[in-house]
């Protein structure tokens, strides 16, 4: 298995969570942005392919994406996986 694939969850969970509760927020138009962990979190959630979600912006991420290891070579197998998988813009 390439990179962590829960790490996406808390991100979607709370698109999920906004849409139902505040009228002010369009769920047909999401942009995820992350820093660090979080960067590599958005990467992860695009390759999901949520109709909602327009675009990522990856800002200094990924490492924690592997289960917090410094492991240069098993980031650079993850991200073109989730790339790869991606139908929206990432930034």
């Amino acid at each position: 298995m390439v990179g962590n694939q829960s790490a996406p969850g808390p991100v979607a969970a709370a698109m999920a969570y906004l849409a139902g509760r505040r009228e002010d927020t369009d769920a047909s138009r999401v942009m995820a942005l992350g820093v660090s962990g979080g960067g590599g979190a958005v990467v992860a959630l695009s390759a999901r392919n949520n109709p909602g979600l327009k675009v990522v912006v990856n800002v200094s991420g990924g490492f924690a994406l592997i289960n917090r290891e410094r492991n240069s070579d098993r980031l650079t197998e993850a991200m073109p996986y989730y790339g790869a998988r991606s139908k929206i813009p990432n930034l």
